[in-house]
Formats: C-alpha cells, sequence, structure tokens
C-alpha cells in the first residue's frame, strides 16, 4: 500500500469526485458538508497540508489552528471568503481555478438578461396560475441596447461577446482592464457614472473587495435608467440590498437578477422576496457539469503542485512564494 504523506481537508464535500480522486491518491481526505461552521472548520483543519474551499469561509480562526497549512485551493475564483492577511502572515498560498467557471457564469448571466428583458418569470406564472395576459407581458429587445459591464475580466470579457453576437452595444467600467483587451473586444472603457447613465442592462463581474463593497448603492441606483435592468452574478456584497429594495418597491429601476447575496444561503423572509421584479437563482451561475469538473480537478491539481514544490497557476498572493 502506497504511503500517503499528506493531510488534505475537502470545506465542501459536494465537488466533483475527480478532483478529490486524483487528490486521494496521495493524501488522506477529510471531507465536511457544505456551509460548515468555523468551530467545524477548526477542528478538522488542526494537522493538514491543505484545504480545498468552495462555500466554507477560511477564516484566520482556521488559518491559526493549521500550523502545517501550506495551501488554501479555492474551487472558483473568489478570495472574499478566506482571509488573505492571515494566509500572508502564515505563508500559506491561495489559489482559484482561473477562468474554469467563467463560460457558464457568462451564460448564467446572459440568460437572466433574457429572461429579464422577455418577462420570462412573469409569463410562466401566470400561466401556471391559469391565466392568459398576453397584453400585459410586453417585453424588451436586446438588440441595440447598451450593456454595461461592470469588470471586464475573464467573465465580463465573455459577456462582451454574446452581447455582440445580439448585436448590443456594450461599455464597460473597469479601471483595471487592459486598454488592448477592451480594444480587441470593441469595448469603450467609461467611468461609472457614465455606465449608470447609459445602460440599459448592467452586469456585474468584479470581486468583493474593499474598494467594490456596495458598488452598487443608493447614489449609483439612482442614475440609473427607469427601465434598467441589473444583474448580479458575482458576489452579494457589491449591491447594497437595502437600496436595492427599496428603489426596486419605488419602481425607480425596472428589475434585477441575483445569483448571489450579502447573506447566503438567502433567509426566507427577505425583503427582495416580496418582490415580482426579481429573479432569483441560489448562487449556481457557475454550475455546470463541465464547469463543476473543471474547478474541482483544478483546485485539486494547485493543491497537487504545491506538494511537488511547484508554483500553481492562478496564485492570487504571490508575496507568499518569496517566504517559502
Amino acid at each position: 500500500m502506497t504511503t500517503k504523506h499528506y493531510k488534505v481537508l475537502i470545506a465542501d464535500a459536494a465537488i466533483h469526485p475527480d478532483g478529490i480522486k486524483l487528490l486521494e491518491t496521495v493524501a488522506d481526505l477529510t471531507l465536511l458538508p457544505s456551509y460548515s461552521t468555523e468551530a467545524e472548520l477548526v477542528s478538522a483543519a488542526g494537522d493538514v497540508d491543505a484545504i480545498l474551499a468552495r462555500t466554507a469561509k477560511i477564516t484566520a480562526a482556521v488559518i491559526a489552528a493549521s500550523p502545517k497549512l501550506k495551501i488554501v485551493s479555492r474551487h472558483g475564483v473568489g478570495v472574499d471568503s478566506v482571509d488573505l492577511e492571515a494566509c500572508n502572515r502564515h505563508g500559506v498560498l491561495v489559489t482559484i481555478t482561473g477562468d474554469a467557471n467563467a463560460v457558464a457564469v457568462s451564460e448564467h448571466a446572459f440568460g437572466c438578461l433574457l429572461a429579464m428583458a422577455r418577462k420570462v418569470i412573469l409569463a410562466h406564472a401566470n400561466i401556471k396560475a391559469g391565466k392568459w395576459e398576453r397584453d400585459r407581458i410586453i417585453g424588451t429587445e436586446l438588440y441595440q441596447k447598451v450593456l454595461g459591464l461592470i469588470g471586464l475580466g475573464r467573465i465580463g470579457s465573455n459577456m462582451a461577446r454574446r452581447a455582440k453576437a445580439f448585436e448590443m452595444e456594450v461599455i464597460a467600467y473597469d479601471p483595471y482592464a487592459r486598454p488592448e483587451t477592451a480594444q480587441q473586444l470593441g469595448v469603450p472603457l467609461v467611468d461609472l457614472p457614465t455606465l449608470l447613465r447609459r445602460s440599459d442592462f448592467i452586469s456585474l463581474h468584479v470581486p468583493l473587495t474593499k474598494e467594490t463593497g456596495h458598488i452598487i448603492g443608493q447614489a449609483e441606483l439612482a442614475q440609473m435608467k427607469p427601465s434598467a435592468i441589473l444583474v448580479n452574478t458575482a458576489r452579494g456584497g457589491l449591491i447594497d440590498e437595502q437600496a436595492l429594495y427599496e428603489s426596486l418597491a419605488a419602481q425607480r429601476i425596472a428589475g434585477v437578477a441575483l445569483d448571489v447575496f450579502e447573506q447566503e444561503p438567502l433567509p426566507a423572509n427577505h425583503s427582495l422576496t416580496q418582490l415580482d421584479t426579481v429573479l432569483f437563482s441560489p448562487h449556481v451561475a457557475g454550475q455546470t457539469a463541465e464547469a463543476l469538473r473543471r474547478m474541482s480537478v483544478g483546485a485539486a491539481e494547485n493543491i497537487l503542485a504545491v506538494f511537488r514544490g511547484e508554483i500553481p497557476p492562478f496564485v492570487v498572493n504571490p508575496e507568499v512564494l518569496n517566504q517559502r
């Protein structure tokens, strides 16, 4: 029997088995359920060399409880659930899975955009309720409308290409976007107020950071067109949900599609659930069969690279490499 020299905590057992198979050849695995508590994570993380994290919050307490920890490998692209400062202090590498779910998220976001524009949810609800209200259900075409992208990274770029196929005009706000990338996509870069004023549809594709938290708040919502539709498949904390509720309730914007929320799972009595101008999904934009396998395998391969003494792709905190 092959001796396993490593221990890995899979901080969310609900991942594609192909990634688990890669890891179990070299490591003893501990699997926890989705949305495990900090106490459960601390208890399980004491002697692990790596953590593969999906829904779990990897806090400073979890990092401090893991003296052998070498890497936190995120199953996905967001790192707002990982305490990067604690990882840096302890010399723990943090990785993501790059563009593994870029197609999946952009397709979901664009599907939300279409569903909201054509009032698919209202039409579906009416039919199920025995109603036939054709005159009430009048949608909006995407053709020649303006799509404003907040973020022009991997997913935003995918959105731009899909919108161009529908003959939409696409503009973007992204202070970190490479001008040559925007030029290749045919997407003018504008400031945020310009994007908010001009866009018929707005889709968010930025990470949640101190800089982007509540990037859409009361002031930003007030600048949007009354007919505007907002789509968020990135992170819930990008939008001030109370301000969003007030804007929707007052019909200051037309609607919103949300896949992510400030608190997940979303509380059943949340104010936004009382509105019929909101399309909900439970943080599943990146969940296609193909993307889940790519993320699982990618997250596992990042861990295996560290075990081999290699530098994995998509390192979030490269400054830690100097400590190794």
